[in-house]
């Protein structure tokens, strides 16, 4: 037997359950608490701040049970306690909610049977009639007296406390089951909802034989209302997130490791603020993930540690609390306490204590003896005393870290008898007034602020050293530490280097409060702004590098004022400077700047900075497998925020080359980044119409061609697809569909009469389909059993989160009402939304308004949404539109059939023609309205096309026919004729119509040149037969003779030809001539048989070379070239009108919603495998093309220089503020030797930075001047005309 093997059997020996511990569990708010002894079966309550003022409760008054009637006894598994929040009854007093369950072995069964009783959802209290079963009961009651029943058994869970609504869940290996009580003054109305556990988890609590193991599993599936359910059945780990209110799957968290050991259940922690999620999946390795879109941004991985058992956010989600099984020099296995500063890079950021004193209970009994919720810790000791763990002392020395001791001696400045009349005021060290004459040389750096036009500002200075070789400088917008050493040991020469910069961002100069200062420390209070500066921090760099990166922002507000060349060197040297800090913190705490970006918003502060160096090396971490920025649309406050790509894009409006670059560099990173978590895109959904505004659509096409739009295959298990979705082996098109994110209610209802039909329908239809199917080459069925075959099925997402999603507020739905359907029966529909309001739309109906351009459907993704919505839309129309056109063309061909027929209207036909008339104007009314609201919605730009001018056409000619043939006139025009376009709902006529509507596109310059060509012959010919007596020429008159039997006459017949008459001559007329002229493509040559003429047969003979035999054939030939290229434009044109359609159909107003799926988060499709082949060989084709991302791709691969030695090793900056300085990448024990390299090296990457910025700006200058001699040009010129 392994080693491996023997650690698990001694897991699950560890794990034997054992009840006779006593029971704590906290409701989620964390203010109340309950206990419960299995023993005495007694239940005491108390508040978190009263922890020693328990109060026993004696729930049953009413009640003819009592728990000890609960056990099972032998057959009980375990019991259950949970309280919910308090909350306020009718009579105004308080209450909670305590719920308990005992459950037995056949509710944690790995193989469970159905367990199926009718339950008393009415509050009745004969509890008496439900029977003891090894199942188990679950009792719930409040604090003061009301008690109810079920009789099923689990984990329970109370959720968070609605406005009027309670919930509580019980899950076990049956199902998960929902009971809600409304709060009203009875406390009786519970409603009951059981639902089907995902199969995933069904899954690996079969395969868990141990029932402790099964009971520790559930229990941790549920935490802060949500339900986690771990899929290691597909190549990667996936963790869905399932909201327990909605039933929806709200997060995916997508790893890339395999599967870990069943035995330990995995680790999960929420941040008090929902915005980070923390999760253990290994024994020895936690991830951090932002819970707004699932992505991870942070690891850690513990050394030494055989498990974690236990985690928990602390001191405002700085921290985080963990604690670990790690071995001990006995058998046994030791306990440590570890504490984690997420935001910091000190030396002691990660904390550990050993757990001597039992402070956290043994790991087998967390789901008894300890109880977390909203930031608070309790547990049973050992004596059975109820213990708050971050109150302990031991905890807490270790959560909170001791001040620094260097503020205690620092010397307090008297700044009130300062010299108002100096501009520039100088102290030492120890807070002594120091004369600036005295120590001129000394001074590092005098102008701080070189913005400023002239030195007469008042700025106060303080050096921090004896040596004098780090000063404070504190002046009108801004706080630096500057420090100076020696370039080299044998060199008299210096240098200075910025070590810290915080600016104010408000119009006023800073007022100083308080100034102490002692050696390499000073603390700086400040009135205007309300602030305190000290330095060093507690928190290591993190709080230098967010004041820098905020400094960046202030700095490039500078930039337009006048500064003479030396101020200007002195602000680009700042500039570069504060570059340098930032730079060297990322090089050396990449990890760090990635949890600071979440909390502080550093890359909103470098776009706001137009710091494209910065930015490009922030994103450039990522071709190291380390992603230094993550999007997000909420702030660590869990505000809604402006984005980042929104921000770059606004900027481009001002500045399109700066701004146009930022948004090129973060697109470019996002859909990079999505082929492997698709929630990359989740902040560039929303954006993608916003490029056409700021004139950046060349960017929609660039990413629109990236892989992730249809090279990234999805793996699923265990997944049905719908039946509309099944790929053919003929099939060409991609099909969208939804996969369910719901759980599976199971609550019984009866079917209607239509539903069962429809069923039957659909399944009778499914299975002859599917019989046709060859199945074993792939195209239908699981995913999971793909082949490698060309037809196989493929399952792929839409890389654009929230695509067809409606903003927060807005609902497409409508509500059946039967004054709008008396509406929209007698006034043509409108629209419900503007256009002008795009705010309204969802992404996807933006896009379609901001761009008609055919690369907009040619990616798979696209045409998959398009499938997805075009279901609901084509059946609308069909229903609507279609069915108005097809009554219309038949009143109009029924009146038009009268009229031929002179029709006598009396008796019935009578009354049936005038219903009839009215009906048809109705209709044409009908639509003749429904085209005017188009061309109001849309505009006359839009609106005029082919196919809306022949709607317009049909609704307007033959309403005037018939108003003709009932003024006794009579003129004929087909109403049928729209039927042929409205043939484009159905995807095989649609097709086809496109690809003719192609082809003579295509083949059109070829069609006029053939119709020039044939107008030349017919003319020479007309010239010629024209007037044929001018040059006497006769034509050849076919001549009979006829023999009559009974007298033998014979009689001669001639035929009579008039030369003039079109009938006898073609050629006699021009128009005739070109008519004549285009059926010798078929054959037919009148003018050889008719006409004895060399001349006449030269052109003929050439004609029938050039037109019959060369441009004929030429034409075939052109047409089968074309059809090609054709099909695939078709293609495209039939997904636009399909877009577009598919826009009419969300925004117009409508009686009903036909609503079969709501709208989802992602979209999946399918499609053959040459399909994506095909279009993968195109998009490499395309990005070649791409010049702007050419450019990014240059800057983005730049060698990236190593920035330390803008710190040489005397004067490091981690060594200067008391912080260590270990250069480190997750996962690898090695750091990284550092190197320092020649002074020239920067001096050349700085000239280069600069010469790039300095490119830009004169660019931009270049094209301001030429502007302005454009205008005045056009001045001249208008001066000149007037003179004239």
């Amino acid at each position: 037997m392994s080693e491996k093997e023997k650690d698990e059997i001694l897991i699950i020996e560890e794990r034997v359950y054992d009840d006779s511990y006593t029971h704590i569990t906290l409701s989620p708010d964390g203010k109340q608490f309950a206990i419960f002894n299995k023993d005495s079966y007694e239940i005491k309550i108390c508040d978190v701040e009263q922890i020693n003022e328990l109060k026993t409760i004696n729930p049953f008054k009413h009640s003819l049970l009592s728990i000890k009637e609960m056990d099972l006894y032998q057959d009980t598994l375990g019991w259950s306690i949970a309280i919910s929040d308090k909350f306020k009854r009718i009579d105004d007093t308080y209450d909670n909610l305590i719920a308990v369950s005992c459950f037995g072995r056949d509710s944690i069964s790995n193989t469970p049977t159905v367990h199926d009783v009718s339950l008393d959802l009415k509050g009745d209290r004969d509890v008496e009639k439900i029977s003891k079963s090894i199942f188990g009961t679950t009792k719930i009651f409040s604090a003061n007296d009301n008690f109810y029943s079920v009789p099923f058994a689990g984990v329970v869970k109370f959720m968070k406390n609605d406005a009027n609504f309670i919930c509580l869940v019980i899950i076990n290996s049956i199902g998960m089951y929902k009971c809600g009580l409304e709060l009203n003054e009875t406390l009786s109305q519970w409603s009951i909802d059981k639902y089907k556990l995902p199969e995933a988890l069904e899954d690996q609590l079969k395969q868990l034989q141990n029932g402790q193991q099964r009971v520790d599993m559930l229990s941790r599936s549920i935490t802060n209302d949500y339900l986690f359910i771990e899929d290691f059945r597909n190549r990667n780990r996936i963790i869905e997130a399932y909201n327990l209110r909605t039933r929806k799957i709200e997060r995916t968290f997508q790893e890339n490791f395999a599967q870990s050991s069943f035995n330990d259940a995995s680790v999960y922690a929420f941040s008090h603020n929902n915005h980070l999620f923390a999760f253990s999946h290994d024994k020895n390795k936690i991830k951090i993930h932002l819970m707004e879109n699932g992505l991870e941004v942070s690891s850690k991985l513990l050394e030494g540690v055989r498990r974690i058992i236990f985690m928990e956010f602390v001191h405002n989600d700085e921290k985080l609390l963990i604690v670990t099984q790690e071995p001990s020099e006995t058998k046994t296995f030791k306990q440590v306490v570890n504490v984690w500063d997420l935001f910091s890079t000190t030396s002691n950021s990660f904390r550990t204590y050993e757990d001597k004193n039992r402070i956290f209970p043994h790991k087998d009994v967390y789901q008894l003896r300890l109880s977390n919720a909203s930031g608070i810790i309790l547990s049973i000791g050992n004596d059975n005393e109820v213990v708050s763990i971050l109150d302990h002392p031991d905890i807490k020395n270790l959560i909170e870290v001791e001040p620094l001791s260097i503020f205690s001696s620092l010397t307090q400045i008297n700044l009130e008898n300062i010299d108002s009349s100096k501009y520039h005021i100088i102290f030492g060290n120890n807070g002594e007034k120091l004369d600036i004459k005295d120590y001129d040389q000394e001074i590092i750096n005098s102008n701080t602020e070189p913005w400023i036009i002239q030195n007469t500002y008042h700025r106060i200075s303080a050096f921090l050293d004896d040596e004098k070789k780090i000063q404070l400088v504190i002046g009108q917008s801004t706080v630096q530490v500057w420090y100076t050493c020696h370039i080299d040991p044998n060199s008299k020469s210096k240098k200075s280097y910025l070590e810290f910069i915080w600016t104010s961002h408000r119009h006023t100069p800073i007022e100083i409060e308080s100034l102490a200062v002692g050696n390499r420390a000073f603390s700086l209070k400040l009135s205007n702004p309300k602030i305190t500066i000290d330095l060093p921090c507690h928190d290591g760099q993190v709080t230098i590098i967010k004041d820098a990166c905020n400094s960046l922002v202030h700095l490039y507000n500078q930039r337009g004022k006048y500064m003479k060349l030396s101020r200007q060197r002195k602000y680009d040297r700042l500039l570069h400077q504060t570059h340098s800090i930032i730079r060297h913190f990322i090089n050396h705490y990449p990890s760090v700047w990635r949890l600071m970006d979440i909390r502080y918003n550093l890359m909103e502060s470098l776009i706001k900075a137009r710091d494209i160096v910065l930015i490009n090396k922030v994103l450039s971490f990522g071709k190291h497998d380390y992603y230094l920025h993550t999007p997000r649309k909420l702030h660590w406050s869990r505000e809604k925020k402006t984005t980042d790509i929104e921000i770059a894009i606004e900027i481009s409006i001002q500045d399109n080359s700066i701004g146009g670059l930022m948004v090129g560099f973060l697109l470019e990173y996002y859909s990079n980044n999505a082929k492997d978590n698709i929630e990359w895109m989740t902040t560039v959904t929303n954006v993608m119409p916003k490029l056409y505004e700021a004139k950046l659509d060349l960017y929609i096409k660039e990413l629109l061609y990236q892989p992730c739009f249809g090279s990234i295959e999805i793996y699923k298990s265990g997944i049905k697809i719908p039946d509309r979705a099944q790929i053919r082996p003929s099939s060409h098109s991609i099909k969208g569909f939804s996969l369910p994110n719901k759980l599976k209610k199971l609550t019984e209802e009866k079917p209607t009469l239509n539903e069962r039909l429809t069923s039957f329908i659909k399944g009778t239809i499914s299975s002859i389909m599917n019989a046709n199917i060859k199945t074993d080459k792939g195209i239908c069925g699981s995913v999971t059993k793909m082949k490698q075959d060309d037809q196989r099925v493929i399952l792929r997402v839409v890389p654009l989160p929230n695509f067809t999603v409606y903003p927060e507020g807005i609902d497409p739905k409508n509500d059946f009402k039967f004054s709008k359907l008396l509406k929209l029966i007698f006034l043509p529909r409108g629209y419900k939304f503007n256009k002008t309001n795009l705010e309204y739309f969802n992404p996807f109906l933006q896009l379609i308004l901001s761009d008609g351009n055919d690369y907009l459907f040619d990616n798979p993704a696209m045409e998959a949404v398009i499938d997805f919505k075009w279901n609901q839309a084509r059946t609308h129309f069909i229903r609507t539109s279609c069915g108005l056109y097809i009554i219309y063309a038949l009143c109009f061909g029924f009146l038009s059939w009268a009229y031929v027929r002179h029709l006598e209207t009396t008796g019935i036909w009578r009354d049936c023609i005038i219903v009839i008339i009215t009906l048809f104007y109705f209709l044409a009314y009908h639509l003749l309205g429904i085209e005017l609201q188009q061309l109001h919605h849309h505009g006359f730009q839009r609106y005029l096309s082919i196919y809306n001018l022949f709607d317009l056409m049909v609704s307007v000619i033959p309403s005037t026919v018939v108003s003709i043939i009932i003024g006794n006139s009579f003129e004929f025009e087909n109403g049928f004729g729209n039927a042929i376009l409205l043939l484009r709902l159905f995807s095989v006529a649609a097709n086809y119509i496109y690809v003719f509507l192609n082809i003579m596109r295509s083949v059109l310059p070829f069609l006029v040149l053939m119709l020039i060509v044939m107008i030349g012959f017919a003319h020479a010919i007309f010239v010629i037969l024209a007037h044929p007596n001018l040059i006497n020429l006769n034509p050849i008159v076919n001549t009979y003779s006829y023999t009559d039997p009974n007298t033998n006459k014979s009689t001669t017949i001639t035929a009579d030809y008039d030369v003039t008459s079109p009938d006898d001559n073609p050629f006699s007329s021009f128009l005739k001539s070109i008519e004549a002229a285009y059926f010798w493509l078929s054959g037919d040559f009148p003018q050889i048989n008719s006409w004895d003429l060399i001349s006449i047969h030269i052109i003929t003979i050439v004609a029938s070379l050039l037109l019959v035999i060369v441009m004929q054939n030429m034409l075939i030939s052109l047409m089968g070239n074309v059809f090609n290229d054709a099909s695939d434009a078709a293609r495209l044109g039939l997904l636009k009108w399909r877009a577009e359609l598919i826009y009419e159909y969300e925004v117009i107003e409508k009686a009903y919603y036909q609503c079969t799926e709501n709208d989802p988060t992602y979209i999946y499709y399918t499609g053959q495998s040459r399909i994506f082949e095909q279009w993968e060989e195109k998009s490499k084709q395309q990005r070649k093309g791409f010049k702007s991302l050419e450019r990014i791709d240059e800057l983005m691969n730049k060698d990236d220089h190593d920035d330390d030695d803008e710190f040489p090793d005397e004067t490091n900056i981690e060594r200067f503020w008391h912080c260590n300085c270990s250069y480190f990448e997750e996962g690898k024990k090695e750091e990284k030797n550092e190197s320092k390299k020649e002074d020239n090296i920067i001096v050349k990457e700085n000239e280069q930075i600069t010469s790039l910025q300095n490119q830009v700006n004169t660019l931009n200058d270049k094209l301001t001047s030429m502007e302005i001699n454009l205008n005045v040009l056009l001045e001249l010129l208008k001066k000149q005309a007037e003179e004239k």
